[in-house]
């Protein structure tokens, strides 16, 4: 979660999944971003199986999350996805 100068304020690990799939209620997003009154948030997961490409799901969640947001006025910046540290795939770009 950043502040509206995009300065990192907090950090949280939300859940953690099985081998490939993890399920996440935005409530869970945005019950800490409210509580601290954070403006702006990045999602971040990742893809053990080496393959950033999003899912059905990531792109589902992320829309639900944008939503979400909106409604709150925080600012959804990105939702990354990883995997070993190296690959990373944006979906910021993406029609969310």
């Amino acid at each position: 979660m950043l502040n509206i100068k995009n300065d990192i304020e907090y950090i949280e690990l939300l859940t953690i999944g099985i081998l490939n799939q993890n399920n996440i209620d935005p409530v869970e997003v945005f019950n800490f971003a409210v509580a601290k009154k954070c403006k702006r948030l990045i999602l971040c997961h990742n893809h053990p199986s080496g393959d950033t490409t999003p899912s059905e799901a990531d792109i589902k969640i992320t829309q639900k999350i944008k939503k979400g947001a909106e409604v709150l006025n925080i600012e959804l910046l990105d939702h990354i996805i990883i995997c070993d540290g190296k690959a990373f795939t944006s979906l910021v770009g993406l029609e969310m």
